[in-house]
């Protein structure tokens, strides 16, 4: 990525977001928050465990839910930005996702199945359900996304968007695992058994109540502006009823009211034309080719994947690698999104003063950190996995906040594409998340995890827990470090170029440095008058200076 030079001027600062149109804007995701951070951290967890599927079945239920949901991020990006809607192109499709979500969700939980029919049957009933939703999920979140660069005009303020849009993320993952915990406590249950269907069920119930309350409120108070593709087929309408007006007074007109009427007309289509083809975006190929694009759409996947494995395999890790209770499944997730949630309102002013790329890296080292601790951990010292837990929320959230930032700034003022940018980040997303936890559980070396996972099977979650997320860490750091140039660059790049243009204009144009010396000169010498005024000691001392030069030069001469 360039860098750039903001330059501020009196009178052009753009008008600001209303705070309630940001706070709206925020509980515009929490449906979408809340779902997946229940299908995120424990879907894995209760095909294998409670709908009794195998490793294989639950890793191709994953993977198909994830083709699905990047299919829907590839056709709602392309589908949304070619959508001519009075109610907003975006707010639109927003709504279409919602509905799906609320449809399919609890099927997912909800025991329709009964576990002694057969598995074939079951894992079919799955795909389709997981299909639904995801195409719902992708539907909002594309959506959402992209209505960033629709309703802000600055900087910064799409960054606070994003820190928005991610801690309240963080605030649902709360919410779900205080939930989860208070209905894993009322079973009699050491571990996640069959028999604790129903405390899934009830938390489906609760997360579509809140999110769909959540989503009144924003398509109540968000107003989409009207996208350029509706305000040309408001000009078109405009034009054609004007037309036919002006032509039924021009028949009544003699010939020469008639010419100018058409000169008049013919002037005003030539300024909407122009108007018109000022409106200058970049394709759907030029997106592709871009070098900067490419590069912050890879870090932004890469810190998809971190969040995603540490949030999937987190509950098996300790339940079966470290052996907690069931309602560790609850409160360790809930440590480290409070730890997300405080790391990531410090995102802000410390790319302000740092830059992006060195916040960002500050979060890849953070999580490298963890997986090494995940590594390591032992069973004895198990209650030192919570320093872990705390490292791996801090550094995926800024790296998570940070890429979405970048994403926003590269996207600037080029809004019909806003959708597609984001649609192939999480096209790609998804389909490497999807690959990886379908490899992860085909590789698991037990077939069937209704029963407790055996040492072999717990070393097998140690590596994946922590060499899956520490490779995408490494894998983001090394192409930030090497592909990024750092605030800290830009400003030296800055002052250098400065100095070298002062002195090309030195060198150029001879006559600016002396004018520049010879009011330097003016300056001096009328400061040097008031002071003397003000001082008699001084008048005398010049005097007798400027006798000794008067002399000096009466010499010379």
């Amino acid at each position: 990525m360039k860098c750039r030079k903001e330059v501020k001027r009196r009178g052009t600062q753009k008008e600001r977001l209303p705070v309630r149109q940001r706070a709206a804007y925020g509980v515009g995701h929490i449906l979408n928050d809340l779902t997946s951070s229940v299908s995120f951290t424990y879907l894995v967890i209760y095909l294998t465990k409670v709908a009794q599927l195998s490793n294989r079945y639950t890793g191709l239920v994953i993977l198909f839910g994830q083709i699905a949901d990047a299919i829907s991020n590839w056709t709602t990006g392309i589908v949304s930005d070619r959508t001519i809607s009075r109610y907003g192109r975006r707010k639109k499709w927003h709504l279409v996702g919602t509905l799906t979500v609320t449809a399919c969700f609890p099927l997912l939980l909800i025991r329709v199945l009964d576990p002694q029919t057969s598995e074939l049957l079951r894992f079919g009933y799955f795909v389709v359900v997981i299909f639904g939703f995801q195409c719902g999920w992708g539907c909002v979140q594309v959506s959402h996304l992209s209505l960033i660069p629709e309703i802000s005009n600055q900087g910064d303020e799409r960054m606070e968007l994003n820190v928005i849009r991610t801690t309240l993320t963080f605030v649902c993952g709360i919410y779900v695992y205080l939930v989860t915990w208070v209905l894993l406590g009322q079973s009699s249950e050491r571990k996640i058994t069959p028999n604790v269907w129903k405390e899934f069920m009830y938390l489906s119930f609760i997360i579509l109540i809140t999110g769909n309350l959540c989503n009144i409120i924003f398509h109540v108070i968000i107003k989409e502006p009207s996208s350029p593709g509706f305000l040309k087929k408001q000009q078109e309408k405009h034009s054609a009823s004007n037309l036919e007006k002006d032509e039924n007074v021009l028949e009544n007109l003699v010939s020469n009211s008639r010419n100018e009427a058409v000169e008049v007309l013919a002037s005003e289509d030539d300024s909407v034309d122009k108007n018109t083809n000022k409106l200058s975006t970049k394709t759907k190929i030029q997106w592709l080719k871009t070098p900067a694009f490419l590069k912050t759409a890879s870090i932004y996947v890469c810190s998809r994947v971190v969040i995603r494995i540490s949030q999937t395999y987190l509950a098996i890790y300790l339940t079966e690698t470290l052996d907690f209770d069931k309602e560790a499944t609850a409160y360790f997730p809930l440590v480290v999104l409070v730890s997300c949630a405080v790391s990531s309102l410090s995102i802000k002013p410390l790319s302000a003063r740092l830059g992006h790329k060195i916040s960002f890296l500050i979060g890849t080292c953070c999580s490298l950190g963890a997986s090494a601790w995940f590594f390591i951990q032992t069973v004895e010292s198990r209650n030192a996995v919570y320093a872990a837990t705390v490292l791996i929320g801090s550094g995926s959230s800024m790296m998570l906040v940070t890429s979405l930032s970048m994403i926003a700034d590269l996207i600037g003022d080029d809004k019909s594409s806003g959708a597609f940018v984001y649609g192939v980040c999480a096209l790609t997303y998804k389909l490497t998340s999807g690959v990886v936890i379908a490899i992860i559980q085909e590789l698991n070396p037990q077939e069937h995890s209704v029963k407790e996972c055996g040492l072999e099977c717990g070393q097998y979650v140690r590596l994946v827990y922590s060499i899956v997320p520490g490779t995408s860490a490494m894998i983001a750091l090394i192409i930030m470090t090497l592909c990024f140039k750092s605030q800290l660059d830009c400003k030296m790049r800055a002052i250098v170029l400065d100095v070298e243009v002062q002195a090309d204009l030195d060198k150029e144009l001879p006559w600016v440095k002396r004018s520049s010396q010879e009011n330097l000169k003016t300056r001096n010498s009328v400061s040097m008058e008031q002071k003397n005024e003000s001082d008699p000691d001084t008048v005398q001392t010049s005097g007798y200076h400027s006798n000794r030069m008067t002399q000096s030069i009466e010499t010379s001469v």
